[in-house]
């Protein structure tokens, strides 16, 4: 079992805060901070699995949408997209239902080194309390540890 510390739990708690603050009134009315950071992880989790197997070339089924995709490396068009790009529709889409809307500045990281649900910091505001990767982007579902 993992010990926390009063400062790993204080850096939490304004995480948790900085994440709620960027929900609309609607989602803070039915949720807590922790369960919209829960949610995050779990989407997450999923998105950084979905971009290490995009970056692998391997298959990859996603839950709960099971959308199949093979980095097959074909390019795909306005009118038929390819399964990868259906799939991070799916990823913004999801992010919208958690949290009322998008957090303006996000961006997808479909790099499989870091975080990948990300506020670019040159497109939108991080607020106070938000842990931050070295790039100084905005880590929605970080750990704290």
């Amino acid at each position: 079992m993992k010990t926390t510390t009063p400062t790993i739990e204080a850096a939490r708690a304004r995480h948790h805060i900085a994440l709620f603050s960027l929900c609309t009134p609607a989602v803070q009315a039915k949720s807590s901070p922790l369960n919209i950071w829960r949610k995050l992880r779990r989407l997450e989790s999923e998105a950084h699995d979905a971009a290490t197997a995009q970056c692998n070339g391997a298959a990859y089924r996603a839950q709960p949408f099971r959308p199949d995709w093979l980095a097959d490396g074909s390019e795909g068009t306005e009118a038929n997209p390819t399964p990868w790009e259906r799939y991070s529709v799916t990823v913004y889409d999801r992010l919208e239902r958690i949290m009322g809307k998008l957090p303006e500045g996000f961006r997808y990281n479909q790099d499989a080194r870091g975080y990948a649900l990300k506020i670019n910091p040159d497109h939108g505001t991080i607020p106070d309390g938000l842990e931050t990767d070295w790039g100084g982007n905005g880590i929605l579902a970080a750990v704290i540890e």
